[in-house]
């Protein structure tokens, strides 16, 4: 097999922060919580209306697309106020209000709170604000101005949460049966490409990141509406971010163009790609490979390398053959269609009846949401004293609270997550361990197989358990069933 990739010394990480960034980590967090004082009209800064600010020409060796704001000097002379800057507030509190003026206007400090932490799922929220703040090369007013792109289209947009995910394949399976004309078309366009298995995810590569493999030629662009395409991308990028296992916090995407017909191009699919990597998740991607391109692809490359991001573009690289992918994919994890000798075929498992169930158990849902913010909440409380702290023993005892509280913001989402995500592919197949434990990529053991195994022994253990319960005449709680499940 191949070795195991020391990742712990990746730069910008929480455990590997310089002095400097770890600087840009506390302000970012000192401009959200001054930003939910705002939001919640608890800033002592006149409310006012955003005055716009003169974009910052690009230098010409820029090659940012979107105009971000830069916090001006007062002494800028560019940039003339038209009022004085006390009616206003400081240049940061008048970019804290465009940024929620511009996009989530009207909205709450709760809800911005509660978008950070189901985007966070379970990961260290340090590790997602690092994410943006790598991807903007630590600007902190690039990064702000990121984050709150992602939050608007997650929130307002995309609706990743709270229908993508939450819904799932489970729902798409009955909308493909049951919905009306423009339903049953999405639907059935996002589960056509899951049982097509145009993109598939399993093993690692040389440096355990987990690998995506596109199946280029399986894609016909008139095949499901572009709505599908989306829903899919989305919903496989999400799922994949439960494959991450600290230190490793990105994946290795190959793009195998073997077989690729100018009838696969499909710029619409690219650019939402695109798209994804370089803003909706920043710094999720470790490396693309696009494998055996064609001729024809030479045209094609120009014009999307003209879309991408710097950062984004050296992580692409060009292979053929088997030996080319053996320079980033050992020979046993590469899959035997790429030329490897790892024995895999994929084969899509239909959502089942009542996997989902536990989504209908809303009274725990929301015991465990609640858990999930007071919990976020004494994270929060705790980064405020951290952000304040001046010397370097208060920071460094007051960081480990933080770690410790994160930790525990960790153990909640896997304990909630079957109450907010409906199962997947790779919940059904054994991929993903229900209580978050390292994605096991080499000979699973499927979910359903796992319980047709065990169902004797749980029975029996309930058995007893209800047995037991029964002589004590007392009620038996779900606690001491799901005790009794563990056991067996």
């Amino acid at each position: 097999m191949a070795t195991t990739a020391d990742a712990s010394n990746l730069p910008g990480r929480i455990e590997t922060l310089t002095p400097a960034e770890d600087e840009k980590l506390r302000q970012t967090w000192a401009a959200l919580f001054k930003i939910y004082e705002l939001a919640d009209g608890e800033s002592s800064v006149p409310s006012t209306p955003v005055v716009e600010q003169t974009p910052e020409p690009a230098s010409p060796a820029s090659t940012r697309r979107t105009s971000l704001f830069r916090w001006r000097s007062a002494s800028s002379a560019t940039t003339p106020a038209p009022e004085p800057a006390a009616a206003l507030g400081t240049a940061e509190d008048r970019f804290h209000r465009e940024l929620l003026s511009k996009y989530l206007v009207g909205e709450k400090a709760s809800t911005l709170k509660s978008i950070i932490s189901n985007m966070s799922k379970q990961d260290h929220p340090d590790s997602l604000l690092l994410r943006f703040l790598r991807a903007r090369k630590w600007v902190l007013e690039d990064t702000l101005n990121m984050l709150f792109t992602v939050l608007n289209w997650r929130h307002k947009e995309m609706h990743v949460d709270d229908d993508i995910m939450f819904n799932g394949e489970g729902k798409a399976a009955d909308e493909e049966k049951n919905g009306d004309e423009k339903t049953k078309a999405i639907a059935k366009g996002w589960l056509d490409q899951q049982r097509m298995g145009k993109s598939l995810w399993h093993g690692l590569d040389k440096q355990n990141r987990p690998i995506s493999v596109i199946r280029v030629k399986s894609h016909n662009p008139k095949a499901q509406p572009p709505e599908s395409m989306e829903r899919y991308i989305v919903h496989l990028i999400e799922t994949a971010r439960l494959f991450l296992t600290p230190p490793i916090d990105t994946v290795c995407v190959v793009f195998n163009l073997t077989g690729f017909s100018l009838s696969n191009m499909d710029y619409h699919a690219v650019k939402f790609v695109i798209q994804c990597f370089q803003t909706n998740y920043p710094e999720c991607l470790g490396v693309l490979l696009i494998h055996n391109a064609p001729w024809i692809f030479q045209g094609i490359w120009k014009i999307i390398h003209g879309w991408l991001d710097p950062v984004v573009a050296a992580k692409v690289h060009f292979t053929n053959g088997r030996a080319g992918l053996e320079e980033y994919i050992a020979s046993d994890r590469l899959i035997k269609e790429l030329g490897g000798d790892e024995e895999w075929d994929f084969d899509f498992i239909e959502p089942v009846d009542g996997e989902n169930d536990l989504m209908k158990d809303t009274a725990t849902r929301d015991k465990l949401q609640e858990e999930r913010r007071v919990l976020f909440a004494k994270f929060e409380e705790v980064t405020r004293k951290w952000v304040a702290a001046e010397d370097e023993e208060s920071r460094k005892k007051l960081n480990a609270e933080r770690v410790e509280t994160a930790n525990e913001l960790t153990a909640n989402y896997w304990r909630l997550d079957p109450y907010i995500r409906a199962r997947s592919h790779f919940d059904r197949c054994g991929t993903i361990q229900p209580d978050g434990s390292p994605v096991v990529w080499y000979n699973p053991v499927p979910t359903s197989a796992k319980k047709s195994a065990d169902a004797a022994a749980v029975e029996e253990k309930l058995a007893e358990v209800t047995i037991s319960d029964t002589k004590g005449a007392t009620e038996v709680t779900h606690t001491e069933q799901a005790a009794a499940v563990a056991a067996a």
